[in-house]
C-alpha cells in the first residue's frame, strides 16, 4: 500500500471550491451515534437519497470534511450526536441503474459539493470536494487480475472510469485520497446515519484594529449548532473589544461576526523572543507561594508532598528543578505561551479541567485580573477558556499539578492567582547563591569513576573536584551551568576514534538471566561487494549476542553530534542504529546513515550504566523477540533495568589459532601482532599454482585488508591490539569480509581449506558466502594461465590459515602438480615445491 504523505502547506489550496474564507458553512447534525453493527452488507438496500457514512477497515477512521474553506478530506476516529462536526462526514448517496450496471455519485454535507472522483492526488495535499460530481461503482472485490472478495459487508468504492479507488493513507497523515482499490487500505463499510433537523455551522468571525486593519490573529472560525450563541474572543485585560452587533445567536441569517480591537494597556510581563529569553519564576496561593517546577512531564508545586514553598535546595535538589521552575511567556496574537526553560518545550493543556503537560503544541492563555480569596494580591491569572483558568488545582500521588480549572471568573481561588519574578540569571545573587547550592550538593553526591577505565564512565573524580572548585569562586549562572556539564557530561570519557561493547546485565529486573546481552550486527549479511542492501526489513533488525560470539560484530563507535547526541556505528557494516519507531518494534539498520538514530546517552540506574534514548524511546534488552530483539521502550520508564547498558572499549581483538598454524582475519579497522612467534601476511600474486606471500611490516594490519596469520609454534590465541594508524598495502590479493558477505558464485572464490593431502591451501569455494572477518581471494585476480586451478599452494614461513585447518607435518621438501595436488614420488614432469621453486624432473 502506498504511503501518502499530508502537505499541510496546501490545505488551503483549492479544488473546485471557491467559497470564501469568511463564508459560513453549514450541515444537518447526526441525530445518532454511528453504529458500525448497522453497515451495509447488500448493495440491494442501498437507497437513492439516503444518507451514509464511509468507514475504512485498514484505518478505522471515517472519510470526513476536515477544513472549512477548501472541503479538504480528512478522518474522524467516531461520529457521535454530541460532536457538531459528526455530521461533516455524512454524505446523500444518489443512485443511477442502467440494466445491470449500477452507478453512484456522493453529495458531502455540505450542500452542491460533491466526491471526487478518485486520483493519486497525495501530492497535491490530498482530495477536496467539488461542485462536479463524479460517478463511482461498488464492489465486492480487488482490482488485481486475481481479486480478493469478501462478502461480510466490505467494499471497495471505485471510479466508474477505471481502477482507482477510495483509498485512505496512514502514520497520521489526516487524508483521504484515491489508489489503486488493493491492499487493507482499499476496503471500506457504509454505514446508515441518520440526521436531525438541527444545523451546524463553521461561523466566521474577523476582527479589525483601529485602522480598519483585519487582526489575523484574532480571526477565525467557530463551529456553533443553530441557537446557540456566539461567545466573544476572549482578549487579555489590557485589551478592549467591541461590536455594533447586538444578536449572537447563530443562525441561516445571522452567522458572521464582526469585532474591534483595541489595545488599553501593557502586558504584565516582558514578552520573549527567539533571540531574547526573559526567565520568570511563578508561584500561587499566597505571598510565601508555592512555586510552579517541572518534573518530568508534570509540573508540580516546588514543595512537592511536605507541603514546603519554598524555592530553595531544601526542595530543588538538581540544576534541571532549578531551570524547570524558570518560565517565559511568548506573546502570539493576544494571547501567550508558556516556555519552561528545563525542557524547552511549551505548555499545553488537552482542553478545560486538564492537567497540563508538555506533549504537543503550546496552549495559549490570557493575562486576566482577579481578586483572589482572602485579600492576597497577585500579578494576573492566565484564561484558557470562558470559564477555565490554568493553576495548582490538580494532583497526582498527592502531589499538587499544574491543571486547568472550572470555575466562574469571578470566584477563580488563590491556586489561580499568580505572582511572576523575573529572574536575571547573571546579576540575581539569590539565585546564582541557590543554583551555586544546588551543584554543589548535585556534585558531593555524585559517585566517580576513574577515566583510566575501558568502561565508559558517568563522571571521573578529576573533573568533580575540578567543577566543584569552579562552581564555588562562579559569579554568573552561565559559568555554574558550564561547570556542571563539565562534571556531569554523560559519558565522560568517550573516545571518537575507540570502539565499544554495548552490554546489558544478564538479570533482569524480574530475576529472570538472560544470556544474550551484547548488541550485535553478527546476523547481517552484506552483497559481494560488502555494502548493506535493501530486501525484507527483517534481515537488517540489529539483535543480541551473547559475550562468547563473535567478537567484531559487536563493536561500534560513537559518532558525536553538535548536540551531544551520538550515532551508534558498527564496525563490520559501517552503518548505524536506526531510528526508534514505537514501542514493542525491533530497531533496523537503515543503509543509509541519513536514517541513522541520534542517541542521547544519559544517567542509568547505577554507576556507570547508561541510558541511550532517542527521542522519546530508548533501547531496551529485555522487551526483544525471545531476547535477540533489540527493542526500544518508552524514554519514561528509565527505571526498567533492560534499559540500563554497560559500554566497554575494546582494544584487543584475539584470534584463535589452531593446531594447524594459521587463521585468516579482516577487519574494517588497523590492528598490529601483540603475540610472540605470530606472524601477518598479505598476498602480492599468484604464478603456477602458488601464492606470493609478503609479511606485514611491524605486524600491522591496516584497516580493511585480509591478513594471513602463522605461529610456527602451533596452537595459540594470537592477540591484535586496535590501533590508530592510516598505513596501508598496495596488490594485496587477499580480499577482506568484514560482515558476512554473499551473492558469490560457486567457484568465484578460494578460501582457505585442506586440500587432497589434508594440508592447508587456497580451494575454490562452492559456496556463495564468505564469513565474516574473514578473508578470501576473488578467483577473477589469479592469472588466466592458474585460473582453472582448484588449489593455490604457498610458501611455508610465509603462509596463513584459517581456524579449523589442521595441517600435516611439513618436514622435508613436498611435491605439487599444477593443479594444486600433492606428489608423494613426482615422476616425469614440471612440479612446484613447497619452497615456492618450480622444478622439472626428467
Amino acid at each position: 500500500m502506498k504511503k501518502f504523505t499530508f502537505l499541510l502547506s496546501l490545505l488551503l489550496a483549492s479544488s473546485g471550491v471557491t467559497a470564501s474564507a469568511q463564508d459560513a458553512r453549514s450541515w444537518a447534525k447526526l441525530s445518532a451515534d454511528a453504529n458500525l453493527a448497522n453497515a451495509v452488507t447488500d448493495l440491494s438496500t442501498l437507497t437513492d437519497g439516503g444518507t451514509y457514512a464511509f468507514y475504512s477497515v485498514g484505518q478505522s477512521k471515517y472519510i470526513t470534511i476536515n477544513n472549512f474553506d477548501n472541503l479538504h478530506f480528512g478522518r474522524a476516529a467516531s461520529l457521535t450526536a454530541s460532536n457538531a462536526e459528526s455530521g461533516l462526514a455524512v454524505f446523500k448517496f444518489h443512485i443511477t441503474k442502467n440494466g445491470d450496471k449500477t452507478t453512484y455519485t456522493f453529495e458531502t454535507a455540505i450542500g452542491g459539493q460533491y466526491m471526487p472522483a478518485a486520483a493519486d492526488n497525495n501530492n497535491k495535499g490530498g482530495a477536496t470536494a467539488t461542485s462536479t460530481p463524479a460517478s463511482f461503482v461498488i464492489q465486492n472485490h480487488t482490482t488485481e487480475a486475481n481479486p480478493t472478495t469478501k462478502t461480510d459487508g466490505q467494499f471497495v468504492i471505485k471510479n466508474e472510469s477505471d481502477n482507482l479507488s477510495f483509498d485512505m493513507g496512514g502514520d497520521d497523515t489526516n487524508q483521504f485520497c484515491g489508489w489503486q482499490g488493493k491492499g487493507d487500505n482499499c476496503w471500506y463499510k457504509i454505514v446508515p446515519v441518520q440526521l436531525s433537523e438541527t444545523k451546524a455551522y463553521s461561523v466566521p468571525y474577523v476582527t479589525t484594529d483601529n485602522a480598519g486593519n483585519t487582526v489575523t490573529y484574532l480571526s477565525g472560525r467557530k463551529t456553533l449548532t443553530e441557537g446557540e450563541t456566539f461567545a466573544t474572543p476572549i482578549v487579555p485585560y489590557y485589551y478592549s473589544i467591541s461590536s455594533d452587533q447586538t444578536n449572537y445567536v447563530v443562525g441561516t441569517d445571522n452567522c458572521k461576526f464582526t469585532y474591534k480591537l483595541s489595545k488599553t494597556g501593557e502586558a504584565p510581563v516582558e514578552f520573549s523572543t527567539d533571540n531574547n529569553k526573559v526567565w520568570y519564576t511563578l508561584k500561587t496561593r499566597n505571598s510565601d507561594g508555592n512555586y510552579l517546577v517541572r518534573q518530568a512531564d508534570n509540573i508540580i508545586r516546588s514543595g512537592g508532598n511536605d507541603g514546603v514553598s519554598k524555592y530553595d535546595a531544601t526542595c530543588i535538589t538538581s540544576l534541571d528543578l532549578l531551570d524547570g521552575g524558570l518560565w517565559a511567556f511568548v506573546e502570539d496574537g493576544v494571547a501567550v505561551k508558556l516556555l519552561n526553560k528545563q525542557n524547552g518545550k511549551y505548555l499545553r493543556v488537552n482542553g478545560a479541567g486538564n492537567q497540563a503537560n508538555f506533549n504537543g503544541d503550546a496552549s495559549k492563555f490570557y493575562f486576566q485580573k482577579i481578586t483572589p480569596e482572602g485579600g492576597f494580591v497577585a500579578d494576573f491569572s492566565l484564561q484558557y477558556a470562558a470559564t477555565s483558568f490554568l493553576g495548582d488545582h490538580s494532583s497526582y500521588n498527592n502531589t499538587p499539578l499544574l491543571a486547568t480549572y472550572n470555575n466562574a471568573k469571578a470566584n477563580v481561588d488563590n491556586g489561580s492567582a499568580f505572582i511572576a519574578k523575573k529572574i536575571d540569571l547573571n546579576s540575581d545573587a539569590d539565585f546564582i547563591a541557590l543554583a551555586k547550592n544546588v551543584v554543589t550538593a548535585e556534585i558531593d553526591a555524585a559517585t566517580a569513576s576513574e577515566d583510566s577505565s575501558d568502561e565508559l564512565v558517568a563522571q571521573t573524580a578529576a573533573a568533580l573536584s575540578t567543577a566543584k572548585t569552579t562552581v564555588a569562586s562562579a559569579t554568573s549562572y552561565d559559568a555554574i551551568v558550564t561547570a556542571r556539564t563539565a562534571a556531569f557530561s554523560y559519558p565522560a570519557n568517550v573516545d571518537a576514534n575507540a570502539y565499544y561493547q554495548i552490554i546489558a546485565q544478564s538479570v533482569n529486573g524480574q530475576g529472570v538471566r538472560i544470556n544474550k546481552t551484547n548488541i550485535s550486527s553478527e546476523s547481517m549479511v552484506v552483497n559481494k561487494n560488502g555494502v548493506l542492501e535493501a530486501g525484507e526489513r527483517n534481515s537488517r533488525i540489529i539483535r543480541r549476542t551473547t559475550a562468547s560470539d563473535a567478537l567484531v560484530p559487536q563493536m561500534w563507535q560513537l559518532v558525536a553530534n553538535a548536540d551531544g547526541s551520538y550515532k551508534i556505528k558498527n564496525a563490520n557494516t559501517n552503518c548505524c542504529i536506526g531510528q526508534i519507531q514505537s514501542n514493542g518494534t525491533g530497531v533496523e539498520m537503515p543503509i543509509s546513515n541519513e536514517g541513522a538514530g541520534d542517541y542521547v546517552i544519559t544517567k542509568g540506574l547505577a554507576v556507570n550504566k547508561f541510558l541511550l534514548k532517542n527521542g522519546s524511546h530508548m533501547l531496551n534488552a529485555y522487551q526483544g523477540d525471545a531476547n535477540t530483539i533489540i527493542a526500544d521502550y518508552n524514554g519514561n520508564n528509565s527505571g526498567d533495568t533492560g534499559s540500563n547498558w554497560v559500554i566497554k572499549k575494546v582494544t584487543t581483538v584475539p584470534v584463535s589459532i589452531t593446531d594447524a598454524k594459521y587463521a585468516t582475519v579482516a577487519f574494517p579497522f588497523a590492528t598490529k601482532v601483540a603475540t610472540a612467534g605470530v606472524k601477518a601476511y598479505y598476498a602480492t600474486g599468484a604464478a603456477d599454482g602458488m601464492i606470493t606471500l609478503v609479511e606485514y611490516p611491524e605486524g600491522i594490519i591496516p584497516a580493511n585488508q585480509g591478513a594471513l596469520l602463522y605461529n610456527e609454534a602451533g596452537a595459540t590465541t594470537a592477540n591484535l591490539t586496535v590501533e590508530a594508524t592510516d598505513k596501508t598495502v598496495e596488490g594485496n590479493k587477499l580480499m577482506p569480509a568484514t560482515a558476512k558477505r554473499s551473492g558469490f558464485a560457486a567457484n568465484e572464490t578460494y578460501v582457505l581449506a585442506k586440500n587432497s593431502a589434508n594440508e592447508a591451501a587456497f580451494l575454490k569455494n562452492g559456496l556463495t558466502v564468505i564469513p565474516a572477518n574473514k578473508a578470501y581471494i576473488a578467483a577473477e585476480t589469479i592469472p588466466a594461465d592458474n585460473n582453472g586451478s582448484n588449489v593455490l599452494n604457498f610458501n611455508f614461513g610465509q603462509v596463513t590459515g584459517i581456524n579449523g585447518v589442521v595441517a600435516a607435518d611439513k618436514a622435508g621438501v613436498q611435491y605439487f602438480d599444477l593443479q594444486g595436488r600433492r606428489v608423494l614420488y613426482p615422476a616425469h614432469g614440471i612440479f612446484v615445491t613447497n619452497t615456492g621453486k618450480k622444478v622439472f624432473v626428467k
